[in-house]
């Protein structure tokens, strides 16, 4: 596997993950609540409807701020530090 390849992997493969931790984590948490204080299901659907919105807001500001960075670090050039190209010498 190329190295932009891996790149891309790191760079994106965290984001499924960490929504499906914050959305289960949420509602687990719902759950435990409506055990404990009795409220049927209400917690456990507020729980799921704060870990969906808090999932996808991280989701969208990540992939917004990943793609802003530009290429990756590493990525060769074919411009120097001045902007001009090898060729151009």
């Amino acid at each position: 596997m190329a190295l932009q390849d891996q790149y891309s992997v790191l760079k994106y493969g965290h984001l499924g993950l960490t929504f499906v931790i914050v959305l289960g984590g949420s509602f687990f948490l719902g759950v435990e609540a409506d055990k404990r204080f009795g409220t049927g299901s209400i917690l456990t659907l507020l729980g799921g409807a704060i870990g969906m919105a808090t999932g996808f807001y991280y989701l969208l500001s990540s992939v917004s701020r990943l793609t802003q960075e530009g290429s990756p670090p590493g990525e060769l050039s074919d411009t120097d530090d001045e902007g001009k190209s090898e060729t151009d010498s």
